[in-house]
């Protein structure tokens, strides 16, 4: 796990809430849009996450059922994340 977003001007919360569409925790890999990647917004208690599942198994380790902690997840344009996030831009071909 290593991408995260990161907006320098408004909060991951605002962000997603904006630039993402919120899917079920059921989707598939293969259902999410091209051109777009999961983000998966995890409250850890003392602070919040919103990891880049930037491949299928990072994806299912954000899923991890025996992980119990609160999750959202969300699908966003690659090119919107590439602007909030350290996401590689060779990323953006990847999905």
């Amino acid at each position: 796990m290593g991408y995260y977003v990161n907006p320098s001007n408004e909060s991951k919360e605002s962000f997603l809430m904006h630039s993402g569409t919120r899917i079920p925790s059921s989707t598939a890999w293969a259902d999410v849009p091209k051109g777009s990647l999961p983000v998966v917004w995890v409250d850890n208690g003392f602070m919040t996450a919103a990891g880049i599942c930037y491949d299928e198994s990072e994806f299912k380790q954000f899923l991890d059922p025996s992980d119990e902690r609160p999750k959202k997840i969300y699908t966003v344009e690659i090119e919107k994340l590439l602007i909030v996030s350290d996401l590689p831009a060779q990323m953006a071909t990847l999905h």
